[in-house]
């Protein structure tokens, strides 16, 4: 039905040795270890507690105070100690925030793979979980704090008792299989930091009937809720049942392809004016192909290094052959002249609602341009502004523009149609030069070409 990644044969052996092992082993020391009703086998029948065997039924006994030091194994790192759980009876396991004098920053690979454990508590200090840190243990709810910043993949793969999952903050990504298998996950709280949900995440949690995505989110794998029949996804206020996460894949990979993979400071070179910067193209090596992450699609910035992006310098994109797709933000207030001349595959472009001028020959030779919507604040067309634009076949100057300058409409021989404004007071010669197609409306009579002249009477007042 859905589009999926191809897994490679490499993480579908791990899961199906995963899934089918015995948890003992040779790390109990002993043959007769006893599984559970969901064929996972928990340490040795010589030191397991009997309370420990059944879903989450704690005794007395299967309480681990921690006190000692030897409940872990701990190897250095960079600020601490990674930390690897050795006690095989599990049951509630409370992490110390410091062992040996060291703070614990990491829950170490495998650090409780296959052990009895029913409930963690992660002090605030922990910042990585490592992979399958909790794969295959009797964990019915957790709690990650805000300082974990990683959770490896199938850190709690194939958790079959596990009905609550509430991350704090910190993570950018949910990893490959995190939490593939846990078929009675009902709940699952994701922080605003997640920008990534991976491959099979919570593939065949069977019992998740609804998880928010934040906002944050900008790639979801297409195989991450594989099996999830039941489930509702919310993302930016709109929701996608199972049978259409497709919908929800292609408004993520729309976003991506106008995502920058570049920082704008480095497309950009900026220059402070009064009330924020104007922009200017970078002179680097990081051209406009590069920086809106789509061919010929640009997204200019509503800000560049914290401040406000005000303004456009002239010629900035002069001569372009790269833009397609050009969107400018609302932020903006003037636009220099030539700003966007001779940006020969322009087609399409949004102009700021804050504009009061189209400057001079601002759009003057964009050959493929469409369409332009002049926003409702402009007062004045510029000299040339649409000069020498061929495929541009209707324009509406809104109310409000009182003046248009020479050649403002000259030489565009696709033409047909320019409305004007009962507001336009001033009009220079041969603003529709060469553009033998035309028919102009102004005060509710039309003019052709032939009768442009009548045309500049009427606006200049002339009997």
């Amino acid at each position: 039905m859905m589009k999926k990644r191809a897994f490679s044969v490499l993480m579908g052996t791990i899961l199906l040795a995963l899934s089918v092992c015995g948890c003992g082993g040779s790390e109990s020391g002993s043959a007769s270890n006893k599984a559970d009703d969901s064929g996972q086998t928990w340490g040795s029948g010589d030191t397991q507690s009997s309370s420990n065997g059944g879903a989450g039924d704690k005794g007395a006994g299967a309480s681990i105070p921690v006190t000692s030091e030897t409940l872990f194994d701990v190897t250095d790192t960079d600020g601490g100690v990674s930390v690897v759980f050795n006690d095989i009876e599990g049951g509630d396991v409370h992490i110390p925030a410091e062992i040996g004098g060291k703070t614990v920053t990491e829950i170490g690979e495998r650090a409780f793979w296959c052990i009895g454990v029913t409930s963690v508590i992660i002090p605030d200090c922990v910042t990585k979980i490592g992979e399958a840190a909790f794969n295959l243990t009797y964990l019915e709810q957790i709690v990650i704090p805000e300082s974990v910043t990683e959770i490896g993949s199938m850190a709690f793969l194939n958790c079959k008792r596990l009905t609550s999952v509430t991350i704090l903050g910190g993570i950018t990504q949910v990893k490959d299989m995190a939490f593939s298998g846990c078929t009675v996950l009902t709940d699952v709280t994701l922080p605003a930091t997640v920008t990534e949900i991976g491959a099979s995440a919570f593939a065949d949690c069977k019992a998740l009937t609804m998880l928010v995505l934040p906002d944050s989110v900008v790639s979801v794998d297409h195989s991450a809720f594989s099996g999830c029949t039941d489930i509702t996804v919310t993302y930016q206020g709109t929701d996608y049942s199972y049978e259409e996460l497709d919908d929800l894949y292609t408004v993520l990979d729309d976003a991506a392809s106008l995502a920058s993979p570049y920082p704008a400071e480095e497309f950009f070179r900026v220059e402070d004016v009064p009330g924020g910067v104007s922009i200017y193209y970078a002179e680097s090596t990081v051209g406009l192909y590069y920086y809106n992450g789509g061919e010929g699609v640009v997204r200019i910035p509503e800000q560049i290094g914290g401040k406000t992006v005000v303004e456009i310098g002239s010629s900035v994109f002069v001569g372009s052959r790269y833009i397609v797709n050009l969107t400018i933000p609302d932020t903006v207030v003037r636009i220099g002249g030539s700003a966007i001349k001779g940006c020969y595959e322009l087609v399409h472009v949004t102009l700021p609602s804050g504009l009061t001028e189209l400057e001079d020959y601002l759009f003057a030779w964009n050959e493929k341009l469409e369409d332009v919507s002049i926003p409702s604040g402009v007062t004045r067309l510029g000299d040339g502004v649409f000069e020498g634009c061929k495929s541009i076949k209707t324009i509406l100057v809104p109310e409000g523009v009182t003046e248009i300058g020479y050649f403002a409409f000259s030489d565009c021989p696709n033409l047909e149609l320019v409305i004007l404004p009962d507001s336009l007071t001033a009009i220079k010669e041969e603003v529709f030069e060469g553009s033998e197609k035309v028919t102009v409306t102004y005060k509710g009579a039309s003019y052709t070409y032939e009768e442009i002249d009548a045309l500049y009477s009427a606006i200049r007042g002339e009997s």
